[in-house]
């Protein structure tokens, strides 16, 4: 079977790594992200060693509401967290936030090069993370996930899977 049901490694998160982990991330081939809800701290920790590497606060004083975070993934060295009130939030290796996307309702994000593409009604919108230029193309309102490679297109539906040469 490709999936194996055996456990290759277990950790357990303990409570000076976070109270209450919310989200959890890796982060290079040994070292994870947490993201703890109690004080709203993101930490970057080796298990291995028993080490918290970085820990920082996310400023609270942005937002007007509970943040409600749903995705968290590390990219080429940056921590990108989705809140669902505010939007894509972009955090450095030392967890100083750097940019904030404000976009509501994202259904997922991911990452093709040096853009970042996320879902929005009906529509996948296109960040480039050097130059901050943007693009939209429309997506079938019936795709669930829609996952980009340089060689295909893989859209998602809720019975089939549609793959397609990119061009």
């Amino acid at each position: 079977s490709f999936f194996s049901e055996e456990t290759k490694q277990e950790f357990k998160i303990e409570p000076h790594y976070a109270i209450d982990p919310q989200l959890i991330c890796s982060s290079g081939d040994h070292n994870f992200w947490i993201l703890d809800k109690s004080d709203l701290s993101l930490k970057r920790i080796t298990p291995t060693q028993s080490k918290v590497l970085v820990d920082g606060l996310i400023d609270q004083k942005q937002f007007s509401h509970t943040p409600e975070f749903i995705f968290m993934r590390e990219y080429q060295n940056f921590l990108f967290a989705i809140d669902q009130h505010s939007g894509i939030l972009i955090f450095n290796s030392l967890v100083k936030q750097i940019k904030k996307i404000s976009v509501k309702e994202i259904e997922y994000l991911n990452f093709l090069g040096e853009e970042l593409y996320y879902k929005q009604n009906d529509n996948l919108f296109f960040y480039n993370l050097f130059d901050a230029s943007t693009r939209e193309i429309p997506v079938d309102p019936a795709c669930q996930f829609l996952l980009l490679t340089d060689a295909r297109k893989f859209l998602i539906y809720e019975n089939k899977i549609d793959i397609f040469k990119n061009p």
